[in-house]
């Protein structure tokens, strides 16, 4: 099993590296300090590297593009940041998963996306029939890189919350997740960004949802059903728009973009079925978006 022992001095790499940092004219000591602060990083002892850290500044300078002062102030700032989430029910007070050290108060706020304006632009953006598909634009489970990184503020729509959170840090500058209990209520996809005290900012899509699609493939067709995402009660008299495309190919690296659009309504017990065209020898080939709504 697992045990621990005592290195003699002159194979404890610590304190070789502890002398070598102690007589600079090795020529050394720059690595031997870089190479301690990593060492106590790696042992999770963060006071420690962090000491090593600013001694290295001190004595041999930041580096280049200061990472030693980045790397002091990614164990000792207040720092935070969202973990991954699933989408969750509405009604119920949305919540997140937040990772934070050394920082003592969170300010959140959640901005409305812009749902329908984005689905309506992917199928347009498709039935424009493009030479060649851009998969950016029809990403649509990959929103947040559009909002955030590429700046598409066309789909970001008004703030609908704001709200503070006081915090309390683990000592010695370790993590700590909580779980953040949001206002948001209303079915629809947020813009969440969370701003640290005297520290970074991180932003997260937070997708909310009051209706489920459940679908299931049957001989020839396909089986849909539409239901309440809390209580899972069907859904009836629901409108359920059907939009796929493919990327056919005509021989010779020859595509084209073809799409097909049609609506179906639930039935009372929720239930939607298709027949499924065996267009091409190959149904499959086609992608569905699929979208249900009912006034309220």
């Amino acid at each position: 099993g697992i045990k621990r022992f005592k290195l003699p001095d002159e194979f404890n790499y610590i304190k070789v590296f502890q002398q070598i940092a102690d007589e600079p004219k090795t020529g050394y000591g720059d690595h031997a300090l870089n190479s301690l602060a990593e060492i106590f990083e790696n042992r999770r002892q963060y006071a420690k590297a962090a000491d090593y850290w600013r001694r290295s500044i001190k004595e041999y300078g930041p580096g280049p593009n200061n990472f030693k002062e980045d790397r002091v102030k990614q164990i000792v700032a207040a720092w935070g940041q969202f973990e991954p989430i699933a989408t969750q029910p509405a009604r119920q007070g949305a919540t997140v998963e937040f990772r934070f050290r050394n920082g003592k108060k969170v300010s959140f706020e959640a901005r409305a996306v812009k749902v329908e304006k984005l689905l309506d632009d992917v199928k347009a953006y498709l039935k424009s029939v493009p030479k060649e598909v851009d998969w950016n634009k029809i990403n649509i489970a990959d929103i947040g890189s559009r909002l955030v990184v590429q700046g598409e503020e066309q789909y970001v729509g008004e703030k609908v919350a704001t709200w503070d959170l006081e915090i309390e840090p683990r000592p010695h500058h370790f993590d700590r997740r909580i779980t953040v209990t949001t206002p948001l209520q209303k079915a629809g996809a947020y813009l969440v960004t969370a701003k640290m005290a005297d520290g970074n900012t991180s932003r997260i899509i937070l997708w909310v949802t009051d209706t489920v699609i459940a679908r299931k493939p049957l001989a020839g067709k396909m089986f849909y059903y539409v239901a309440d995402s809390v209580t899972g009660e069907p859904i009836a008299k629901a409108n359920v728009e059907f939009f796929a495309w493919r990327n056919r190919n005509f021989g010779k690296n020859q595509f084209k973009v073809e799409t097909q659009n049609f609506a179906e309504f639930t039935d009372a017990g929720g239930q939607v079925i298709t027949p499924v065209k065996a267009d091409n020898n190959n149904p499959w080939e086609w992608q569905w978006l699929i979208t249900a709504r009912k006034d309220g």
